[in-house]
């Protein structure tokens, strides 16, 4: 009867030898009769580490009389040489008198219920891996080891889809041979290209049971027979909308087509595939469209000064390459353009000129957009001399001013160039920026359509912003700055939940004067830190004031400098300041930028978490303008993102900024992140962010900034903010 059940069972003497086992003992051992086992120990039947393992524990079960149980216990199966998973239990037998003689055991097969387990592990570590920005490579080589764990006699690969759509190239295949792997690398899409390349071109699964006699690999089978490649099951991987993004292909050495688990399993690394992919390509567009012109695809600032000052490093290290120049780009008559045909021409001239100086220069330079119609041109390991940039500069002046055709209108567009070197004109990149930009000027103010070198004569400026710094010094000493204020509001209930402190100059000469005219500076001179504490010891003084009289009890949001951050007593300036004006800490939310947090993440989080638990709430100003990963983004104490009104600004007629706010109000939500929108100046943007679920506004639209007792005024009739809803 016992050779009736399907687990294994059997009895042991007290010398370890078999005395009674059923018929699945007999065939995992690979016997045809249990009576061969008769007498025989396990060392007779297993390789000596493992048959020592289980005369350890069975020697315990003897002496102690405690039994063993549901022990998991890898063995080999005799028959197919395939590993097998058992979960076995143990106990000692006794006779009449009670004494053991012996002892029982029965083994249940658990192999299936240890490869789920496996699988369900695997693929939570890859979702990991996916979450925390793991390299795609490292993603895909993990899916296909995964599937190749689960299924005997298999490998997978992974082929991704290039840019232009026509080709698949490498994305995993750790156990193909190489030479194959190597061989299929860019196989073109389409019908009769293999089981991959066909897959792709028809966006369903082809399964080939015989790589010898189908005709869908008469071009391929001598390249894969040699391996023993004998079918190929490819599958293509899509979107979530559909869009191809390559193809999963399992290959076996039999002539066969896949199994039910198989097929299942398939299925579910394909969209596990599909994720990693599509993630990283909009973590890519992301890095793209924050690193680069939304208009002509041009490198923007920050990648310019990155590149400017890997350029300039390049040339003190290696000194083989004496010159760097910045070229300033000015368009002399734009305008006229945008004023005849309206912004769309005028977009579409931009695009032009921004590939025709492309054109002019080489692959290690760079042309950069500034915004408007301003271009910097980056020229490296160029000979040190003006000749050599002069011809590069006449070739641009000749592309630029051959007639461009729009609408039906031909226009002669002029430039005004200024061209500043390293080391002669600046030994970092803001200098070289700034001195190429005057010698721009200089150019336009002789008559334009023409370029300049940067001469000691236009260090004139630079006395004037010497002078202006000591006005700005002299400015905090005497009190002439002042903060304004501007509502926060919340587009559901139309209530302000918080205001923006905005400073404000009232110089004694110039009159007033916005953050425009001095922020830049004080940064650049370490001026940022005196009056950036004033600004918030003010603020914070002005919200306690405002809850003093009675008002709503709101936050008052401040701007926080790069320099003030990264001081070390920052958190206990900003506890001593909160102390002082006696406002509690949840009123107060800082602001900061992506790129101040991105200088050193894990000190922006440890200042960020230590202001945290005092209270204090975090926002990520002109969110989008700069790029931080979303592996640390997660990991910032921030409740809010604020997208940047370059970005709000151009609602109207730009559907990539309309795109880049959509992706930014889900990216935040998806994040547990408050986001709102700054520059709201029309009807028009703030339907858009309304019907795109952006919670918060601030904007002309509610109200321009005020000063405090205006602001008071405003908290006093919030309907004045309602009728704007």
């Amino acid at each position: 009867m016992i050779d009736q059940v399907p687990d294994y069972l059997f009895a042991k003497d007290l010398d370890h030898r078999f005395v009674i086992v059923n018929q699945a003992v007999a065939r995992i051992h690979g016997y045809d009769h249990s009576e061969e086992l008769i007498g025989k120990t396990d060392f007779d039947l297993h390789a000596a580490d493992l048959a020592t393992r289980f005369f350890e524990v069975e020697q315990t079960i003897i002496q102690s009389g405690s039994p063993m149980i549901d022990m998991e216990e890898e063995v080999v199966d005799a028959v197919t040489g395939g590993k097998k998973w058992l979960s076995t239990s143990k106990i000692a037998l006794h006779n009449d008198k009670n004494e053991i003689i012996g002892l029982v055991g029965i083994s249940r097969d658990i192999s299936v219920r240890r490869q789920a387990d496996r699988l369900r592990d695997e693929q939570s570590l890859v979702l990991e891996m996916i979450a925390m920005n793991s390299p795609l490579r490292d993603v895909l080589d993990k899916i296909t080891r995964l599937i190749e764990e689960q299924l005997e006699g298999v490998f997978a690969s992974i082929l991704l889809v290039d840019s232009d759509g026509e080709h698949l190239w490498h994305g995993a295949a750790p156990s193909l041979p190489g030479t194959y792997a190597r061989a299929i690398d860019g196989i073109a899409i389409g019908p009769n290209m293999g089981s991959c390349g066909t897959a792709a071109y028809r966006r369903e699964s082809v399964i080939v049971a015989d790589i010898a006699n189908d005709a869908l690999w008469s071009n391929f089978r001598d390249l894969a027979q040699p391996h023993g490649l004998r079918s190929c099951w490819s599958t293509p991987i899509l979107s979530h909308q559909g869009d191809l993004l390559g193809t999963f292909a399992l290959y076996s050495g039999e002539v066969r087509e896949p199994g039910s688990f198989e097929r299942r399993l398939t299925e579910r690394v394909v969209r596990i595939a599909a994720i990693a992919i599509e993630r990283k390509q909009n973590e890519d567009e992301i890095f793209f469209l924050a690193n680069h012109d939304a208009l002509t695809g041009l490198p923007n600032r920050i990648l310019l000064k990155d590149r400017l000052t890997q350029a300039m490093l390049h040339t003190q290290l290696h000194n083989h390459n004496p010159w760097v120049s910045v070229v300033f780009v000015d368009l002399d008559n734009f305008k006229t353009v945008n004023d005849r045909l309206g912004h769309t021409a005028g977009d579409e001239l931009l695009k032009i000129v921004a590939g025709r100086m492309v054109g002019c220069v080489r692959p290690i330079d760079a042309v950069v957009r500034l915004g408007g119609d301003e271009f910097v041109i980056l020229l490296v390991d160029l000979p040190a001399s003006t000749d050599a940039i002069s011809v590069i500069l006449h070739k641009l002046r000749a592309a630029i001013t051959d007639p461009i055709a729009l609408d039906g209108h031909e226009f002669h567009i002029t430039c005004s160039m200024g061209v500043a070197t390293f080391p002669h004109d600046g030994n970092d990149a803001e200098a070289l920026l700034m001195n190429a930009d005057a010698a721009m000027y200089q150019a336009k103010n002789s008559g334009r359509d023409s370029f300049q070198f940067f001469t000691a004569e236009m260090n004139t400026k630079a006395h004037e912003r010497f002078a202006m710094q000591d006005a700005i010094r002299s400015g905090i000493a005497r009190s002439e700055f002042y903060l304004d204020y501007q509502p926060q509001v919340d587009l559901r209930s139309g209530h302000i939940f918080a205001v923006e402190a905005l400073v404000r100059w009232r110089h004694p000469v110039l009159g007033v004067l916005s953050p425009v005219h001095f922020i830049s500076l004080a940064e650049e001179t370490g001026l940022i830190v005196p009056l950036g504490d004033w600004v918030l010891n003010e603020a914070c003084r002005q919200n306690k004031a405002w809850q003093d009289a009675g008002l709503p009890h709101l936050s008052v949001s401040v701007n926080v400098s790069a320099l003030q951050f990264q001081e070390k007593d920052w958190p206990q300036r900003v506890r001593r300041i909160l102390k002082e004006s006696g406002l509690e800490a949840e009123y107060l939310e800082l602001e900061v930028t992506e790129s101040l947090l991105m200088r050193n993440v894990d000190q922006a989080i440890a200042t960020m978490k230590e202001l945290q638990e005092l209270g204090v709430h975090f926002a990520i100003d002109d969110f989008g303008t700069g790029y931080s990963s979303l592996s640390t983004l997660k990991c910032l104490p921030v409740t809010r993102l604020k997208i940047d009104q370059s970005f709000v600004r151009n609602l109207a007629h730009d559907e990539d900024d309309r795109s880049i706010i959509s992706a930014v109000i889900s990216l935040g939500q998806r994040l547990n992140m408050m986001v709102i929108a700054e520059g709201v100046e029309t009807e028009d943007q703030l339907a858009f962010l309304r019907a795109n679920g952006c919670d918060e506004a601030q904007g002309y639209h509610f109200s321009k900034p005020v000063d405090p007792g205006a602001m008071a005024d405003l908290l006093n009739a919030p309907e004045l903010i309602l009728e704007h809803i």
